[in-house]
């Protein structure tokens, strides 16, 4: 503990910067994960797993006409709820926050990808925002002093 206060004095902005694209990032993520298990409705912040299997249904409706095969929609419409929690965790946690920013950046290339096929081109382009978001991030990580997994 006595040498995290020691070289809290070398913080410089590029340590600052990581830290807050971190926070940024990961609660965004994870509250991004964390909204499709909420209800629908008027209803705020009622968690259930029926407003998640509604929602993935959804997501599958919205891209049945699309070339992407069912063998890949189903898990990934069920998934990426999950996986948006556990990327927003990991990045405000510092948890392999290198692997998770990359991690993070291929699953906003799969969002974009995925908006443009449904024609959602303003959706895309806000994902476009993130992931630019996130290479900043990748580009800061090695000043990235507050870990709590290296």
């Amino acid at each position: 503990m006595e040498q995290f206060f020691r070289e809290e004095a070398n913080w410089g902005g590029a340590t600052w910067g990581i830290l807050l694209l971190r926070l940024w990032l990961g609660t965004t993520m994870f509250f991004a994960g964390l909204g499709k298990f909420t209800s629908p409705k008027d209803e705020p912040w009622a968690l259930g797993f029926e407003y998640w299997q509604a929602r993935a249904e959804g997501l599958m409706g919205a891209f049945a006409n699309t070339p992407l095969p069912n063998f890949m929609l189903v898990p990934y419409t069920y998934g990426i709820s999950i996986v948006e929690i556990i990327i927003g965790v990991f990045l405000v946690l510092g948890i392999k926050t290198k692997w998770t920013l990359a991690f993070t950046g291929l699953v906003f290339i799969s969002l974009g990808i995925g908006l443009r096929l449904i024609e959602n081109h303003a959706g895309a382009a806000n994902i476009g925002i993130y992931l630019t978001v996130t290479a900043l991030a990748l580009i800061l990580v090695r000043a990235n002093k507050l870990e709590l997994v290296k």
